[in-house]
């Protein structure tokens, strides 16, 4: 397991129509878990502020873009506060803001390093708040419930990314992955680069080949995607790309799942029912499965916001790059108004 910072936050149905309504909802959990719900196409609906003027030109935020926050939580179990105290939560290790750009039929992944230093707001049993700069997985710990922890997630991602707008949010607690693994019947993942991640046992390394394709379990992908070697410094951007590499892996083997074994959805939707949370709506089920299904997730195109990494103290920080940041919201989330 991965050492923490040190820093305060821690913690068939039948046939018919009871079996597409089990599959509407079975597809939209294990979607949003990992990562398939970059596919829904809503209507936009931000309350960010619809224009911007940069260098005495106008520019009006797109309508066509939906947007999910999506947190991977450092638990290994459910999502709950067990506690029910600030700063017990558990910290957001993956942090995507997925953008599906309906006009386009594209979609992009905007990921955050987990020590990209921003504003968090630190809260205290006491009731009291202050805003620290300190590294942004932080902030979904000081929630007292994971809807919170989102919440507060969702405003330090927001000031960060220049008020990008979010639409929704979800957190999902990377002991999901696992079960969602095997439930998929494994992975293939596809090396982008040369990995070496613990073995089963933890006592020995297994060397990955960057361009060869490796079948994982649950237990091996769990391992795949979140280990990192806390002894040396800059080592989570490898671990991003082993997320990014599992993305790819697990959506394409949730779809053939979903196709050839769709009355397996229901059992997986509760099994996952605790390690999860989401506010995407019911609503939204529907046009999500038909994206889904018939989407090319091949194509997701994924952006790191730019910055440079340095060493303090005993700890990585991402510093972003405010002007270069500003750039690619600009290009990413508005045009230029005729």
């Amino acid at each position: 397991m991965e050492k923490q910072t040190g820093l305060p936050a821690e913690k068939v149905r039948g046939k018919g129509i009871d079996r597409r309504k089990g599959l509407l909802a079975g597809l939209t959990i294990a979607a949003i878990a990992l990562m398939v719900a970059v596919l829904i196409f809503f209507p936009f609906s931000s309350d960010s502020s619809r224009t911007m003027i940069v260098g005495g030109k106008v520019y009006e935020r797109r309508e066509d873009i939906t947007t999910i926050l999506l947190l991977g939580i450092d638990k290994r179990k459910t999502l709950e506060n067990e506690s029910g105290l600030p700063a017990d939560n558990g910290q957001s290790d993956m942090i995507w803001l997925i953008v599906a750009d309906h006009g386009a039929d594209q979609i992009q992944v905007i990921t955050i390093p987990r020590e990209t230093m921003a504003d968090v707001e630190e809260h205290y049993s006491d009731g009291s708040t202050r805003k620290v700069y300190e590294q942004i997985c932080l902030q979904y710990a000081y929630g007292t419930t994971p809807e919170e922890g989102c919440a507060l997630t969702a405003d330090a991602v927001k000031n960060l990314l220049a008020d990008a707008p979010i639409d929704y949010t979800c957190a999902v607690s990377m002991g999901a992955v696992t079960k969602l693994v095997d439930a998929v019947g494994g992975v293939d993942i596809a090396m982008s680069n040369n990995y070496s991640i613990p073995d089963e046992n933890w006592a020995d390394f297994i060397h990955y080949d960057a361009g060869s394709t490796v079948h994982m379990d649950g237990e091996a992908a769990y391992r795949f995607i979140h280990y990192r070697d806390v002894e040396h410094l800059y080592t989570n951007p490898d671990r991003m790309n082993r997320q990014q590499d599992f993305l790819t892996a697990f959506a394409s083997a949730l779809k053939e799942t979903i196709k050839s074994r769709p009355w397996e959805i229901p059992g997986l939707l509760r099994e996952l029912n605790l390690y999860y949370y989401t506010d995407i709506p019911f609503t939204a089920m529907p046009r999500l499965a038909v994206t889904a299904l018939s989407a090319d997730l091949s194509g997701i195109e994924r952006i790191q916001i730019p910055g440079i990494e340095v060493h303090m103290g005993r700890y990585d920080q991402y510093l972003p790059e405010e002007e270069k940041l500003r750039e690619m919201m600009l290009e990413i989330f508005y045009e230029k108004k005729r």
